[in-house]
Protein backbone atom coordinates (compact mmCIF):
# COMPACT_ATOMS: atom_id res chain seq x y z
CA UNK A 1 0.00 0.00 0.00
CA UNK A 2 2.83 2.41 0.84
CA UNK A 3 4.30 1.92 -2.63
CA UNK A 4 0.92 2.77 -4.16
CA UNK A 5 0.74 5.95 -2.07
CA UNK A 6 4.25 7.00 -3.14
CA UNK A 7 3.43 6.40 -6.81
CA UNK A 8 0.23 8.39 -6.43
CA UNK A 9 2.09 11.36 -4.95
CA UNK A 10 4.61 11.23 -7.80
CA UNK A 11 1.86 11.44 -10.44
CA UNK A 12 -0.55 14.01 -9.04
CA UNK A 13 1.43 17.00 -10.17
CA UNK A 14 0.74 16.04 -13.79
CA UNK A 15 -2.70 14.41 -13.52
CA UNK A 16 -4.78 16.31 -10.97
CA UNK A 17 -8.11 14.89 -12.19
CA UNK A 18 -6.75 11.38 -11.81
CA UNK A 19 -5.62 12.33 -8.31
CA UNK A 20 -9.17 13.14 -7.23
CA UNK A 21 -10.40 9.86 -8.72
CA UNK A 22 -7.75 7.98 -6.72
CA UNK A 23 -8.71 9.88 -3.56
CA UNK A 24 -12.32 8.83 -4.11
CA UNK A 25 -11.29 5.21 -4.73
CA UNK A 26 -9.03 4.96 -1.67
CA UNK A 27 -11.68 6.56 0.56
CA UNK A 28 -14.23 4.08 -0.80
CA UNK A 29 -12.04 1.02 -0.25
CA UNK A 30 -10.91 2.28 3.15
CA UNK A 31 -14.53 2.32 4.33
CA UNK A 32 -15.87 -0.72 2.46
CA UNK A 33 -16.74 -3.86 4.41
CA UNK A 34 -13.63 -5.76 5.55
CA UNK A 35 -11.43 -4.46 2.71
CA UNK A 36 -10.95 -1.26 4.68
CA UNK A 37 -9.14 -3.19 7.42
CA UNK A 38 -6.20 -3.55 5.02
CA UNK A 39 -5.92 0.10 3.92
CA UNK A 40 -4.21 2.87 5.97
CA UNK A 41 -6.82 5.47 5.12
CA UNK A 42 -5.96 7.88 7.94
CA UNK A 43 -2.34 8.18 6.84
CA UNK A 44 -3.41 8.63 3.23
CA UNK A 45 -6.01 11.29 4.05
CA UNK A 46 -3.69 13.37 6.21
CA UNK A 47 -0.90 13.10 3.60
CA UNK A 48 -3.23 14.29 0.84
CA UNK A 49 -4.24 17.19 3.07
CA UNK A 50 -0.60 18.15 3.45
CA UNK A 51 -0.21 18.15 -0.34
CA UNK A 52 -3.24 20.42 -0.63
CA UNK A 53 -1.64 22.79 1.88
CA UNK A 54 1.32 23.09 -0.50
CA UNK A 55 -0.94 23.93 -3.44
CA UNK A 56 -0.58 20.62 -5.25
CA UNK A 57 -4.30 19.86 -4.91
CA UNK A 58 -7.43 21.91 -4.24
CA UNK A 59 -8.58 21.17 -0.67
CA UNK A 60 -12.29 21.60 -1.42
CA UNK A 61 -12.17 19.03 -4.24
CA UNK A 62 -10.11 16.71 -2.03
CA UNK A 63 -12.74 16.82 0.72
CA UNK A 64 -15.59 16.31 -1.76
CA UNK A 65 -13.90 13.32 -3.44
CA UNK A 66 -12.90 11.69 -0.14
CA UNK A 67 -16.23 12.26 1.59
CA UNK A 68 -18.19 10.98 -1.40
CA UNK A 69 -16.09 7.81 -1.54
CA UNK A 70 -16.56 7.19 2.18
CA UNK A 71 -20.33 7.75 2.06
CA UNK A 72 -20.88 5.51 -0.97
CA UNK A 73 -18.78 2.76 0.64
CA UNK A 74 -20.97 2.85 3.75
CA UNK A 75 -24.12 2.65 1.64
CA UNK A 76 -22.69 -0.22 -0.42
CA UNK A 77 -21.66 -2.14 2.72
CA UNK A 78 -25.04 -1.53 4.34
CA UNK A 79 -27.11 -2.77 1.41
CA UNK A 80 -24.73 -5.65 0.72
CA UNK A 81 -25.32 -6.91 4.25
CA UNK A 82 -29.03 -6.08 4.20
CA UNK A 83 -29.59 -8.11 1.03
CA UNK A 84 -26.98 -10.87 1.28
CA UNK A 85 -25.54 -10.61 4.80
CA UNK A 86 -26.81 -13.90 6.16
CA UNK A 87 -25.04 -15.76 3.35
CA UNK A 88 -21.88 -13.64 3.46
CA UNK A 89 -21.38 -13.85 7.22
CA UNK A 90 -20.43 -17.51 6.87
CA UNK A 91 -17.92 -16.86 4.09
CA UNK A 92 -14.22 -17.21 4.68
CA UNK A 93 -13.45 -13.47 4.61
CA UNK A 94 -16.01 -12.78 7.35
CA UNK A 95 -14.76 -15.64 9.49
CA UNK A 96 -11.21 -14.38 9.07
CA UNK A 97 -12.13 -11.04 10.64
CA UNK A 98 -14.58 -12.42 13.20
CA UNK A 99 -12.97 -10.52 16.14
CA UNK A 100 -13.68 -7.22 14.37
CA UNK A 101 -17.22 -8.34 13.62
CA UNK A 102 -17.76 -9.19 17.29
CA UNK A 103 -16.29 -5.85 18.33
CA UNK A 104 -18.59 -4.11 15.88
CA UNK A 105 -21.64 -5.94 17.25
CA UNK A 106 -20.77 -4.85 20.80
CA UNK A 107 -20.21 -1.29 19.68
CA UNK A 108 -23.55 -1.27 17.85
CA UNK A 109 -25.36 -2.68 20.87
CA UNK A 110 -23.89 0.02 23.12
CA UNK A 111 -24.46 2.99 20.82
CA UNK A 112 -27.38 2.02 18.60
CA UNK A 113 -27.83 4.17 15.50
CA UNK A 114 -25.14 6.58 16.64
CA UNK A 115 -22.62 3.77 16.20
CA UNK A 116 -22.74 4.51 12.46
CA UNK A 117 -21.60 8.05 13.21
CA UNK A 118 -18.98 7.33 15.88
CA UNK A 119 -17.72 4.18 14.17
CA UNK A 120 -16.56 6.34 11.27
CA UNK A 121 -13.77 7.70 13.48
CA UNK A 122 -12.55 4.37 14.91
CA UNK A 123 -10.22 2.73 12.40
CA UNK A 124 -10.60 -0.96 13.26
CA UNK A 125 -14.41 -0.98 13.15
CA UNK A 126 -14.98 1.72 10.50
CA UNK A 127 -15.33 -0.83 7.66
CA UNK A 128 -17.45 -3.18 9.81
CA UNK A 129 -20.17 -1.02 11.39
CA UNK A 130 -22.16 -0.27 8.18
CA UNK A 131 -22.12 -3.98 7.36
CA UNK A 132 -23.44 -4.84 10.83
CA UNK A 133 -26.09 -2.12 10.56
CA UNK A 134 -27.28 -3.83 7.38
CA UNK A 135 -27.25 -7.26 9.02
CA UNK A 136 -29.38 -5.95 11.88
CA UNK A 137 -31.82 -4.35 9.40
CA UNK A 138 -31.33 -0.79 10.63
CA UNK A 139 -33.88 1.60 9.11
CA UNK A 140 -32.32 2.78 5.80
CA UNK A 141 -33.30 6.44 6.11
CA UNK A 142 -31.78 6.71 9.58
CA UNK A 143 -28.62 4.94 8.41
CA UNK A 144 -28.24 7.29 5.44
CA UNK A 145 -28.47 10.38 7.66
CA UNK A 146 -25.70 9.12 9.96
CA UNK A 147 -23.57 7.87 7.05
CA UNK A 148 -23.77 11.12 5.08
CA UNK A 149 -23.14 13.40 8.04
CA UNK A 150 -20.24 11.34 9.42
CA UNK A 151 -18.73 10.90 5.95
CA UNK A 152 -18.65 14.65 5.34
CA UNK A 153 -17.26 15.33 8.80
CA UNK A 154 -14.62 12.61 8.34
CA UNK A 155 -13.48 14.21 5.09
CA UNK A 156 -13.31 17.65 6.65
CA UNK A 157 -11.41 16.46 9.72
CA UNK A 158 -8.86 14.08 8.23
CA UNK A 159 -8.02 15.89 5.01
CA UNK A 160 -8.40 19.24 6.77
CA UNK A 161 -6.04 18.28 9.58
CA UNK A 162 -3.26 17.58 7.11
CA UNK A 163 -4.09 20.83 5.32
CA UNK A 164 -4.02 22.96 8.47
CA UNK A 165 -1.01 21.47 10.19
CA UNK A 166 1.15 20.97 7.11
CA UNK A 167 4.23 18.83 7.61
CA UNK A 168 3.87 18.61 11.41
CA UNK A 169 2.89 14.96 11.35
CA UNK A 170 3.12 14.44 15.13
CA UNK A 171 0.73 17.32 15.66
CA UNK A 172 -1.67 15.82 13.12
CA UNK A 173 -1.60 12.47 14.94
CA UNK A 174 -2.21 14.13 18.28
CA UNK A 175 -5.16 16.16 17.04
CA UNK A 176 -6.73 13.19 15.28
CA UNK A 177 -7.12 11.39 18.60
CA UNK A 178 -10.65 10.91 19.89
CA UNK A 179 -10.22 13.59 22.57
CA UNK A 180 -9.47 16.28 20.01
CA UNK A 181 -12.03 15.19 17.43
CA UNK A 182 -14.57 17.96 18.00
CA UNK A 183 -11.89 20.63 18.31
CA UNK A 184 -10.37 19.57 15.00
CA UNK A 185 -13.76 19.67 13.31
CA UNK A 186 -14.47 23.18 14.60
CA UNK A 187 -11.00 24.44 13.67
CA UNK A 188 -11.11 23.02 10.16
CA UNK A 189 -14.69 24.10 9.49
CA UNK A 190 -13.96 27.60 10.76
CA UNK A 191 -10.83 27.97 8.67
CA UNK A 192 -12.37 26.59 5.47
CA UNK A 193 -15.48 28.71 5.96
CA UNK A 194 -13.35 31.81 6.35
CA UNK A 195 -11.36 31.01 3.21
CA UNK A 196 -14.55 30.29 1.29
CA UNK A 197 -16.10 33.64 2.15
CA UNK A 198 -12.85 35.42 1.29
CA UNK A 199 -12.90 33.78 -2.11
CA UNK A 200 -16.53 34.78 -2.71
CA UNK A 201 -15.85 38.40 -1.77
CA UNK A 202 -12.75 38.44 -3.95
CA UNK A 203 -14.69 37.10 -6.96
Amino acid sequence: MQQIINSFFALIGHYSLLAYIVIFAVAFLESFAFIGLLIPGTVFAASVGILAAHGVLEIYFVIIAGSLGAILADLASFYLARLYGEKLILKKICLKYQPYVDQGYRFFENHGGMSVFWGRFIGLIRPVIPFIAGLLKMEPGKFCVYAVFSGILWGVIYFGAGYLFGASWKLVEAWLGRVGLILVALAVLGYLGKQFWKRIKHD
